[in-house]
């Protein structure tokens, strides 16, 4: 299981124009199908991953709250490049080397879309990747830098970025595994403080890049 949910992570992350720089909260509703005949259900698996998500943004920082069993909050530290991930009831930490990429991309492109969610008009980038296909709605209007993350290779994280420079709203991931979507059902402009995203100072393990 938690081969999956270190997948899941980068997942979490993905989100147009550096001119219009997002600072705020995004939730997300998260649905699954699980695809392997290995005795898990699918709705084993959304209770272990949680199908509700709040997302949060500034600058190079970002932090995700999410209300499943297994991680709870996941942190993007900028200064070490490196994906925290805080698990229930658990005084480690866990992390992720972003500079590491175990994927690889096959093709990508970016097309028009006939999707608005909450009233933003959407593009889609669609991956191919050794691993499935991702499919990420965004708009230009929810930006982010990529510059901030060129060294995040970890989930195709700086390729992703660097050609739509913004926030997710909707995404759909279709692998072996899995089918997975995300929704938005609110965006929220707000100022929050760097404090936010502090590190929580407990022991830290390193996990491997899935």
């Amino acid at each position: 299981m938690i081969k999956y949910i270190t997948q899941l992570a980068i997942i979490f992350l993905f989100t147009g124009s550096v001119n219009a720089q997002f600072e705020g909260r995004i939730k997300f509703d998260i649905s699954y199908q699980w695809k392997l005949d290995d005795g898990l259900t699918t709705e084993q698996f959304t209770q272990y991953m949680g199908d509700k998500m709040e997302y949060f943004s500034k600058g190079a920082y970002y932090k995700s709250n999410i209300n499943g069993m297994i991680y709870t909050t996941q942190i993007y530290s900028p200064k070490e490049n490196r994906l925290y991930n805080v698990i229930n009831e658990n005084d480690t930490l866990v992390w992720i080397n972003a500079a590491i990429n175990t994927d690889t991309v096959l093709n990508y492109s970016i097309e028009d879309s006939d999707e608005v969610i909450l009233g933003y008009k959407c593009q889609v980038f669609v991956i191919e990747t050794t691993r499935g296909t991702g499919k990420y709605y965004f708009s230009k209007e929810i930006g982010v830098d990529p510059e901030l993350y060129k060294n995040h290779n970890y989930g195709n994280f700086a390729l992703v970025t660097s050609r739509t420079k913004s926030l997710s709203l909707k995404i759909e991931i279709d692998n072996e595994s899995f089918n997975m979507l995300f929704e938005a059902v609110e965006v929220k402009d707000m100022n929050i403080d760097d404090s936010f995203f502090k590190i929580p100072d407990l022991p830290s393990k390193e996990t491997p890049n899935y």
